[in-house]
């Protein structure tokens, strides 16, 4: 080849080159569309147009799934998911933030993450120390992040939005972003930032929406259920009591659900000292006695090293029960404090069956004087209640249950005046002859006399006849199932008292079905030759 034809050659080899190099570096600066099914890249809120809805919630998946494989080396995909939260599309924000709190749940450790105060600590932490403490700083800023997130969704103003349909979806945003919050205290009550949402979730007790004020209830009764005895549990449920003590006094009661205040019967008011501390007792006498037999020095003093070491968990162990005794106490103030508002103040109250229906579980554990007073404020109110033009009967039935059980838990400590709430029981009965009488009303006044008569060792069988006569009329005027019910609580009162039939059997009045009484008739005053003649005139 002459020396120009090599010229030429080389000349078509270096722009064959530069081509190629050109071609490359467009294509190593070009931003293609991305492809979820692939690899897994970076979201970016700008790129959110260009993917369809399936591609989106695809991305979701896989991106939940790549950070709950492996949370210490994904942790950073978290913010692909927080942009997914800025979609338009209503459906994906509801997905989106459903996943974020399941992978939060799965993610989030077993104790409280300690905050950095930002003080540099003089000791120098292993290279694995600080690495597991940027990653729970990594973790608990992500988290901060997903609850401010979801609490700007669920204080969005459903007015501003225009459209039903429009704000139906919204709607649906918000109660999702709630019941996130919700499995949060249901799941993780130790976590940081956990009072704040407990007191977030006791203000929707409020709320207009039923679905998050029973949401709300069910995620309340969790937390006072849960048996830790840690102090950061108890003064979460003492917060919890506070701010439900706070919302009765500023809030209208008819917001409220009627049973609300049953929340506080699951608390533990009473905790034992249990079978560990009992063995420990027990550990301590054995080793004490092994002291006293042994004679060697060494095996003595390491029987002394063993016992000094369990007097120390005993004397821990008596230190946390006087903890738990301590926000028990302060636990049990508030619970009375918003019973006794109710109860003196506000007596039109819907909450005023909770307040029947609770007050016995607290009883036992208040001064006996307040409980007498109580009793005295419950009578007057049922006294009161027969004589207005529209009687609540579930509030009756309520209080009147609520002092039989006073009455028959502490009646050994102190004398309770059954006389007054037997006759109020008495004339109760004769609301079982109307039809569209509540069945929650028909089941509380059952459970009074099953109590009162069948549960309860000995009773007057005088008045025990005077009842029984008056059931018996009124199951003969009143529907099938709850006749058979009657029939049922007087089989089991005539099985424990033998003699209750003689009685009846000897009385030969007769009775009219079908009449309500109008005047309170005292049944304790009845015997079997008294009985009365006419409907209870």
């Amino acid at each position: 080849m002459s020396d120009r034809g090599k010229k030429l050659d080389s000349r078509r080899k270096t722009k064959a080159k530069r081509k190629n190099r050109l071609q490359h570096n467009k294509l190593k600066t070009a931003k293609p569309r991305k492809d979820f099914k692939e690899v897994r890249e970076e979201i970016r809120p700008e790129d959110l147009v260009t993917y369809t809805r399936e591609e989106k919630l695809e991305a979701l998946s896989a991106t939940a799934a790549a950070i709950l494989q492996s949370p210490e080396t994904s942790l950073k995909l978290l913010k692909d998911l927080f942009v997914l939260l800025e979609d338009d599309d209503p459906a994906l924000i509801v997905e989106t933030l459903k996943k974020l709190c399941d992978v939060f749940l799965d993610i989030l450790p077993t104790y409280k993450i300690r905050v950095d105060d930002s003080k540099k600590e003089e000791v120098k932490l292993s290279k694995e120390v600080q690495q597991l403490r940027d990653y729970d700083t990594s973790l608990l800023e992500n988290y901060a992040k997903y609850l401010r997130i979801s609490q700007a969704f669920l204080k969005t103003k459903l007015k501003k939005v225009k459209g039903e349909e429009n704000k139906a979806k919204f709607a649906l945003i918000k109660e999702t972003a709630f019941d996130c919050f919700c499995r949060m205290v249901e799941n993780i009550p130790y976590m940081n930032y956990m009072k704040p949402i407990v007191l977030l979730v006791v203000s929707k007790l409020a709320s207009r929406s039923a679905a998050m004020r029973q949401r709300s209830m069910e995620a309340i009764k969790d937390l006072f259920s849960n048996l830790e005895h840690s102090a950061n549990m108890l003064d979460l449920k003492l917060q919890a009591v506070k701010a439900i003590g706070k919302l009765v006094k500023s809030k209208s009661h008819k917001s409220f659900d009627r049973k609300m205040l049953v929340l506080f019967q699951e608390h533990q008011l009473v905790i034992p000292k249990g079978e560990a501390q009992a063995k420990s007792n027990a550990k301590v006498e054995e080793l004490r006695l092994a002291i006293k037999k042994k004679k060697g020095r060494k095996e003595v003093r390491e029987l002394q090293r063993i016992l000094l070491k369990e007097l120390k968990e005993a004397s821990s162990m008596t230190a946390n029960l006087s903890q738990i005794r301590r926000y028990n106490t302060e636990i049990l103030r508030e619970v009375l404090a918003i019973y006794l508002s109710i109860l003196k103040d506000n007596p039109k109250s819907p909450l005023m069956v909770s307040v029947f229906e609770g007050f016995p579980h607290i009883a036992p554990h208040i001064d006996i004087e307040l409980v007498s007073d109580c009793l005295s404020v419950i009578k007057s109110y049922i006294k009161e209640a027969f004589t207005q033009k529209d009687i609540d009967l579930l509030n009756i039935a309520g209080g009147i249950r609520c002092a039989l059980r006073i009455s028959q838990t502490l009646g050994s400590t102190f004398d309770v005046d059954e006389r007054s709430f037997f006759a109020y029981l008495f004339k109760f009965l004769d609301y079982f002859l109307d039809d569209s009488l509540d069945g929650e009303v028909f089941d509380s006044v059952m459970k009074s006399l099953r109590s009162l008569f069948v549960d309860r060792r000995q009773f007057s069988l005088d008045v025990l006849a005077a009842f029984c006569k008056k059931l018996a009329v009124i199951a003969l005027s009143i529907g099938v199932e709850r006749c058979v019910e009657i029939l049922e609580l007087m089989c089991e009162i005539f099985k424990k008292y033998t003699r209750i039939r003689g009685l009846l059997e000897e009385d030969e009045s007769t009775v009219e079905p079908k009449v309500v009484v109008k005047e309170i008739i005292d049944p304790v005053s009845y015997t079997h030759l008294t009985l009365p003649t006419t409907p209870y005139v």
